[in-house]
């Protein structure tokens, strides 16, 4: 059994929207599997329900990287506490329109990554686990250390996840060239059309993901 699981913070419409969108993807192209929100609360915002998707929240907001740390390790500690061996984190605002279940299978190391275009860095967004045993996952949150993170300045780079990722697994992961890309970071706007052969996508606007959903068959939910 595989466990997905999302982390969360909704502060607009927009992104309440795009997380409705996630709750039906994830959990339409990946019945077999047991999907979990780690969600950071919001007075204004509550996490859409859904009766695929539990939902854990937490009360207070640490902020972007700390709570992003916070938030995915408790996801992947839960996994393994709950006895999964096989986990996928989908992060709840990018979209991912594959089942998880075939990359998993084909995987021959512990992690597998893809990569973040343009700057082809491990993509923190969506990353596939199958690690040997309990103890590879707690000895990697231990290297994660995520409440010792900083800021997420270009200049504190090697404290980025991204980074920290990568140097947490060296030796131990591998990469998959699935086509999709952080919207915001193009050196040149992403056409709506061009999203619709994408296998995921994160940080764009609602047009683009409604395009790569129906090119794929799926109909954005309201």
């Amino acid at each position: 059994m595989t466990l997905i699981f999302g982390i969360s913070y909704i502060g607009s419409e927009e992104r309440a929207w795009l997380t409705r969108q996630w709750c039906h993807v994830v959990s339409l192209l990946n019945p077999d599997c047991h999907i979990l929100a780690v969600h950071t609360a919001n007075p204004d915002w509550s996490f859409p329900r859904h009766e695929a998707v539990e939902v854990y929240e937490f009360p207070d907001n640490l902020g972007h990287l700390v709570g992003f740390g916070r938030a995915f390790t408790y996801g992947l500690l839960e996994a393994v506490r709950r006895g999964y061996r096989r986990i996928v984190h989908i992060e709840c605002d990018l979209l991912f329109l594959s089942p998880v279940t075939p990359t998993l299978d084909a995987m021959t190391k512990p992690i597998l990554f893809v990569q973040a275009r343009p700057h082809q860095v491990p993509e923190t967004g969506l990353i596939f686990f199958k690690p040997p045993d309990a103890e590879w996952i707690h000895r990697f949150a231990a290297a994660y250390d995520w409440r010792n993170a900083g800021p997420a300045h270009l200049e504190e780079s090697d404290k980025l996840p991204e980074v920290v990722f990568r140097k947490a697994t060296t030796g131990e992961s591998q990469t998959k060239d699935f086509l999709g890309c952080r919207c915001e970071d193009m050196p040149r706007p992403l056409a709506v059309g061009a999203a619709a052969g994408l296998d995921w996508l994160t940080h764009a606007t609602r047009p683009h993901y409604e395009a790569m959903m129906r090119h794929r068959g799926i109909e954005p939910v309201p």
